[in-house]
């Protein structure tokens, strides 16, 4: 790994999680396993879906919250976005730059505004690509109540500071859906 430029951190990044859901805690462990080792050469291109795979229960996924419409439901892989934007923050911090990314359709709460990458597999993946002149490998882990990814490479000694801003805001629209359980006039 030495004589591939792989010496020490360059970028880690940490997000906490409640240990107490077990089954997304599970699915923040596969996560990060599949991330532990990945070598990526100069100029190349990596694919969180391409990598991480199908979130299904064959490959070991469990049901736990994810956002689906601007709602909350349960889902097999809930969490796997947390591993996402952990290392989309990660990313950032190391100075590689992403190349495909969107972020959830509500808020996360454990990263700031502007600081997730959402992912679904089949649709919607997080890229990116290896700007350094070397390579550099990614190593996850989860202790307790975080998640950590970290960026294995060169460090320079630069120094990435990350800042967003609000834009614009836009008010959530009002939904009126029909229920036919209700009595007639009944809201």
């Amino acid at each position: 790994l030495r004589r591939c430029g792989v010496n020490d951190v360059v970028a880690a990044f940490s997000t906490p999680f409640n240990p107490a859901n077990r089954d997304r805690t599970h699915n923040l462990k596969l996560g990060a396993d599949a991330l532990t080792g990945r070598l990526l050469e100069p100029g190349e291109v990596f694919s969180f879906n391409a990598v991480v795979g199908p979130r299904e229960a064959e490959q070991g996924y469990r049901e736990a919250p994810v956002i689906i419409e601007n709602e909350f439901v349960p889902g097999i892989g809930g969490g796997i976005c947390q591993v996402s934007s952990t290392l989309y923050n990660a990313v950032l911090l190391a100075g590689l730059a992403p190349v495909e990314r969107v972020n959830h359709s509500l808020p996360s709460s454990y990263v700031g505004l502007g600081r997730d990458a959402t992912v679904s597999y089949g649709t919607i993946d997080f890229k990116f690509k290896n700007t350094r002149p070397e390579a550099v490998m990614l190593s996850a882990r989860v202790d307790e109540n975080q998640l950590t990814v970290a960026v294995l490479g060169t460090p320079r000694g630069e120094k990435v500071e990350i800042q967003t801003e609000i834009e614009e805001i836009i008010p959530f629209p009002v939904i009126y859906k029909e229920d036919d359980a209700l009595p007639p006039g009944a809201d």
